[in-house]
């Protein structure tokens, strides 16, 4: 199994309605991403189907047991777009009693960088960008509190309702914030990019081309 690269939208339980499960997968279809199946067992299921398995396990705040099957868990989906060879969907409800969840989109981490150069590795701007656009369109017209990205087994990932206290998150090269939150943001680690209500933070370490 290749190693994967995260983008994670972050949720209050508080918001959930009726259809927020399809509200979600319209905004990812708005942004370009178009559904192409589901993943591994699901794979003849529909988009609806899909959404109103997911919609009940949300509603009723299902957490997968320690020893329970995968297959009683979220259903996945693959979703085509920005010319990723794979890019797979699914909900992680990890922390019930938080009063969070979230929506994880995930891309094969070698599709994310060029090698060489620089010192070593390099993002490839062309993919960072494709998934930034996305997330923004994606959190703008869903809700998300916050979007981090990360590597494979990163695991500093910070809740929206944390950020005050240190400024920090997930950002491998980005993250999006909303606007109040930006006061907050540690500048000697980010750069801020304000696009409305929603601003971009980018590591000023990361290497682009």
């Amino acid at each position: 199994m290749p190693a994967y690269y995260s983008v994670r939208f972050e949720y209050d339980r508080a918001a959930i309605t009726h259809d927020t499960v399809r509200r979600l997968y319209a905004a990812f279809a708005e942004g370009g991403a178009v559904f192409a199946g589901g993943y591994r067992e699901d794979a003849a299921l529909s988009l609806d189907e899909i959404a109103a398995v997911n919609q009940s396990k949300l509603e009723n705040n299902f957490m997968l047991g320690f020893d329970e099957h995968f297959s009683h868990d979220y259903r996945q989906i693959l979703l085509n777009y920005g010319g990723f060879t794979e890019v797979r969907g699914f909900f992680l409800n990890n922390e019930p009693r938080e009063g969070r969840y979230v929506f994880e989109l995930i891309v094969p981490e070698r599709e994310m960088f060029h090698r060489g150069g620089h010192g070593g590795w390099t993002y490839k701007r062309t993919a960072v960008e494709a998934l930034a656009r996305l997330a923004v369109g994606v959190m703008r017209n869903t809700g998300a509190a916050m979007v981090q990205t990360g590597l494979e087994l990163d695991d500093d990932y910070t809740a929206a309702a944390e950020f005050a206290a240190n400024g920090q998150c997930n950002a491998c090269p980005f993250a999006l914030i909303r606007k109040p939150l930006a006061t907050y943001a540690d500048m000697t680690r980010y750069e801020c990019h304000e696009t409305g209500d929603i601003v971009r933070l980018e590591d000023r370490q990361a290497v682009l081309m």
